[in-house]
């Protein structure tokens, strides 16, 4: 969804302009000006227009936004977005949109109610009509054409604007993310796994670099996942070194770059960033960036050394403020149950398990999950053709299999999502039969947080539906087992471990389908979930947070690889996990790993998990 606040244009004199709270948000990137924007004498600029204009340092900002493009629906007509991307504004305050899951550019007039599409939107492919989950778009208003990041076709396609029939393949073999255009009119492109931003002359298929180029890292000559390209005064590059979570700075000529802002490791202070996004650059040098991973856009003075949050103002702030992160919106929105079945479908079917059934629990919302793309083939009726049997009451479902627990047949119950089916479930079980079931589940927080703060955080399965955890946290299970923030915060699987996985996956069809899923994800908007070390396919996994639960239930009653506590724990109302001595049941939690370094022990557990899928016949 874009937001824009009301525009106000103000004549203070010629070539002077000021602007009113200007705010475009994105699921990723924000661009914006202030009530107090005003510009220097602004020289008619074709292929620069935006950079004669700077934000006033005292410059007040609204915290609320008007949406002007998109809304609540990912639906692919031309009333919604689906996971927009980049975006550019031209002097009419026309947005032009990357539409990514859409496949396709969607030109916005102000005030309009719909977008019109200029580019793509004839199904993802890689024909000249065709694109694949564009990431960025700008406008070289000189030669009247749209420029486009087409990043699944690793390539940079330029359409004439006003002729959306096809377009032409520039740049070619590139994974390209990010597009800025300097007065010249070069073309600067960011290359994602190259770790490098090069200089191109329109219609000229090869580059100049101009940052990065020496391998992925963090040395001031390295990337690490660049972006966002912006092209500054003297034709500096600034570019957004994601997984480094900084900004850096590249003067003409030079062989490294200067840290601008952030690059004081992931975190949430005013001198750190994460995973940094869209960025702009005022006249006078002062660095604007929307700082994904903190839901909060900041600006960063010249040679600062922590910037000023000017848009968002806690770490996880509310979805009715300024900005929403990504637990919030699918607390929000939540993900269709239909579309987890679909993909767990998919997963049996490639295993051959059509003797497990699949029961579709109550919705939490209408979102489809990032890697619904990689089981759109493969539907919940073709599972049936192939014998599965799928129960589409999946709360009846469920009672009735708990119902069967006696003390000849103990249950093992694992929930890693939302309690909403378990919760409805215990409003009509017999509470005798829960001393046959054990319970693991991932929920909570009871020393730490997300991103390992020191402080305990409010856990999406616990808050999405407090009612229904405080009445399985009030219930007496047999066994109860409680992987929390705690510990599974530090569920990551790479170095060797997930190198050695990695390379079975063009000879296990297992590894294969893991792979190509996280794939999909990550590329849909996986790669942008924060986590204490960074991760792509090839390296790493993101945090696997369910995975703790699977394994406690598997290894019980062993719980050598953790320090367990037994803790009588309750939910509060505004949705903590709380110690509370009176009113708290007993539930056994794993509060730490028997490792002092924690990475120890959940490699043993990556190990575990891990080789158990190479070795499936």
């Amino acid at each position: 969804m874009f937001c824009l606040d009301q525009f106000k244009h103000i004549t203070e004199k010629i070539n002077e302009l000021q602007l009113d709270t200007t705010r475009i948000i994105s699921q990723r990137e924000v661009l914006m000006s202030s009530d107090q924007l005003k510009s220097e004498t602004i020289r008619h600029d074709q292929h620069a227009p935006i950079s004669g204009i700077s934000i006033h340092p005292n410059a007040k900002w609204k915290q609320s936004g008007q949406r002007v493009a998109g809304g609540n629906s990912s639906d692919g007509d031309k009333f919604h977005l689906h996971h927009p991307h980049g975006f550019c504004v031209d002097d009419n305050q026309v947005l032009y949109i990357a539409d990514s899951t859409n496949n396709r550019i969607l030109k916005w007039r102000c005030g309009a109610m719909m977008g019109e599409i200029i580019a793509g939107g004839k199904g993802k492919g890689d024909g000249s009509a065709q694109l694949n989950r564009p990431s960025d778009v700008i406008v070289d208003r000189t030669r009247s054409n749209l420029l486009i990041c087409d990043y699944q076709n690793r390539r940079v396609v330029r359409w004439r604007l006003g002729d959306s029939t096809y377009g032409e393949t520039i740049i070619s073999n590139i994974d390209c993310h990010g597009l800025a255009m300097d007065k010249e009119g070069y073309l600067y492109v960011t290359d994602y796994k190259k770790n490098e931003v090069c200089k191109y002359e329109i219609g000229k298929p090869d580059g100049i670099l101009v940052a990065g180029g020496n391998g992925k890292g963090s040395r001031l000559d390295q990337l690490d996942g660049p972006l966002y390209v912006f092209v500054g005064r003297e034709n500096s590059v600034y570019v957004s070194d994601e997984q480094n979570d900084r900004v850096v700075k590249w003067k003409t000529g030079s062989k490294k770059g200067v840290v601008v802002a952030g690059g004081r490791n992931r975190g949430s202070g005013l001198e750190q960033l994460s995973e940094p996004g869209k960025i702009f650059v005022s006249p006078w040098n002062a660095v604007y960036v929307a700082d994904w991973g903190n839901d909060r856009i900041m600006s960063w003075p010249q040679e600062a050394t922590h910037g000023h949050v000017v848009v968002g103002k806690s770490r996880r702030p509310k979805v009715d403020g300024t900005l929403s992160g990504l637990r919030e919106v699918l607390k929000v929105e939540g993900i269709k149950t239909s579309t987890r079945a679909q993909i767990t479908a998919k997963t049996l079917a490639i295993f051959g398990r059509f003797d497990i059934p699949i029961a579709i629990g109550q919705n939490t919302g209408t979102r489809d999950i990032f890697e619904y793309e990689w089981a759109q083939n493969y539907t919940l009726d073709q599972f049936q053709k192939d014998g599965g049997i799928i129960y589409e009451n999946g709360e009846d479902a469920l009672l009735n299999e708990m119902q069967k627990a006696n003390l000849d047949n103990i249950y093992n119950v694992i929930e890693i999502s939302p309690s909403t089916s378990l919760g409805h479930v215990l409003q009509h079980l017999n509470p005798e039969l829960l001393k046959y079931i054990r319970l693991f589940i991932m929920a909570g927080s009871v020393y730490y947080g997300y991103d390992n703060s020191s402080q305990p955080s409010k856990e999406y399965n616990i808050y999405t539906d407090i009612s229904s955890a405080q009445r399985i946290f009030n219930s007496s299970w047999a066994y109860f087992g409680l992987a929390p923030l705690d510990t599974t915060i530090f569920m990551q699987f790479y170095g060797s471990l997930w190198e050695k996985f990695y390379s079975y996956r063009n000879q296990n069809k297992y590894v294969q389908l893991i792979i190509d899923s996280y794939t999909i994800w990550y590329n849909n908007g996986g790669k942008h979930y924060g986590a204490l070390k960074p991760f792509s396919p090839e390296n790493g996994t993101s945090i696997m947070y369910d995975v703790l639960a699977v394994f406690l239930a598997a290894s019980y009653p062993s719980v050598s690889t953790m320090i367990n506590q037994q803790l009588p724990l309750i939910v509060t109302s505004d949705g903590f996990t709380k110690i509370n001595s009176t009113f708290g049941k007993p539930v056994n939690v794993s509060v730490a790993f028997q490792t002092k370094d924690p990475y120890i022990s959940t490699q043993f557990i990556g190990i575990t998990v891990l080789e158990s899928i190479i070795m499936s016949p």
